[in-house]
This record gives C-alpha cells, sequence and structure tokens, in this order.
C-alpha cells in the first residue's frame, strides 16, 4: 500500500510518524520514495505547539526533552494532556518504556 497525496489529505502527526516506520515495509523502492516525499512534505506544512514551561521541566528532569516536538505533534503540550494518553502512545513516539511509565505517572489524577 502506497499513500497517495490529495488535497484534503491532511494527516494528524502520529499519523506521520506510522508512516515514516512502516517505510522499510513495502519491498518497492519507488513505494518508499513516494511515501519518503509525501512525509516531508506534511512535516513541513505541521506547525509545531509551544510546550507549557511546566511540562518542558518535566520532560528535562526525565531526561526526555528531545521528544518535546513529537509530543507536541501528538496534541500533548500540558501535564494534563498526559491523563488521554497510553503508554503504548508514548513507546511509538520512541519514549523508552520506563521513561514513559515515569512521565504517565506525573499525570494528575
Amino acid at each position: 500500500f502506497t499513500p497517495r497525496r490529495s488535497d484534503n489529505f491532511s494527516p494528524e502527526p502520529f499519523e506521520l510518524d506510522y508512516m515514516l516506520r512502516s517505510l522499510n515495509l513495502d519491498p518497492s523502492a519507488e513505494a518508499n520514495r513516494e511515501t519518503r516525499q509525501m512525509v516531508d512534505e506534511l512535516q513541513e506544512e505541521t506547525p509545531t505547539i509551544p510546550l507549557q514551561s511546566e511540562f518542558q521541566e518535566l520532560l528535562k528532569s526525565l531526561n526526555i526533552h528531545r521528544f518535546s516536538e513529537a509530543l507536541a505533534g501528538f496534541g500533548i503540550d500540558c501535564v494534563g494532556d498526559l491523563a488521554f494518553v497510553s503508554q503504548s502512545d508514548l513507546t511509538a513516539l520512541g519514549i523508552p518504556i520506563v521513561k514513559a511509565r515515569r512521565l504517565l505517572s506525573s499525570a494528575p489524577g
């Protein structure tokens, strides 16, 4: 399966991550090249959401601040948003499992 770009196609940031991870699953080099080009174009169009300073400090304390852009792209920009994600959501973004558990334990409630 090679996704085709259409005017009404606007994937969520987590879908872009999935597309990037699936590049090597298709044996067709042509499909990989087309998917890579589409992902690159869509990433250029995706705005970055600034994180709240409290959340940035939490990420720094867990030494996972390098994932701040991926988290923002997933829609997580404050500690309260952590209540709406799962450990598997975080590990899909590349966050190590123990760090993901620590991050989720910081969620209110």
